[in-house]
């Protein structure tokens, strides 16, 4: 069985984007200068069995999780996390992934809707807003986090608060 070097360490990375640009180039960069006795992995962790596995590694002495998130990847607008600016309906944070909150939000049954919002968002309106979601779409695909946001305020009570619902 195939071992990396006592001196290896593999990093974990799913992630592509950062405001530095890359982030795998970002890390290759970075861990070049102290060496290149390293392998980057582009996987969600939760798989690194498998992909030890699939590279023949029985034993590692260290691995770098990059398991944050960025604010850079929340900010820019054209990730689609923020209402603040219009975007498409995205929130991938792997844009490599072929499955975005646009197929969630024009694809998933009310029920499912209820539920992600309950469990993931601890979201007391859920069931408001995710009726409206299919009533929206029912008469035209759901394009954009302001048109998101905007559906959110309408299907929520009004409350005096600065805090946006959305």
């Amino acid at each position: 069985a195939k071992s990396i070097e006592s001196s290896t360490d593999t990093q974990y990375e799913q992630e592509n984007d950062t405001k530095e640009g890359n982030a795998i180039d970002v890390a290759k960069n970075r861990l070049s200068k102290i060496g290149n006795n390293y392998q980057i992995i582009r996987s969600d962790f939760s798989n690194l069995r498998i992909k030890l596995n699939e590279l023949g590694v029985e034993k590692v002495d260290g691995i770098l999780f990059d398991i944050g998130v960025s604010s850079y990847q929340l900010d820019e607008a054209s990730r689609g996390f923020s209402y603040m600016q219009d975007a498409p309906l995205d929130m991938r944070f792997d844009m490599q992934a072929n499955f975005s909150a646009y197929d969630v939000v024009n694809t998933y049954k009310e029920d499912d809707l209820v539920r992600i919002f309950s469990e993931y968002g601890e979201e007391r309106f859920s069931k408001r807003i995710a009726k409206k979601i299919v009533e929206v779409r029912a008469k035209k695909k759901i394009e954009t986090t302001r048109e998101l946001a905007e559906l959110i305020v309408n299907a929520t009570p009004k409350i005096k608060s600065n805090i946006l619902p959305a």
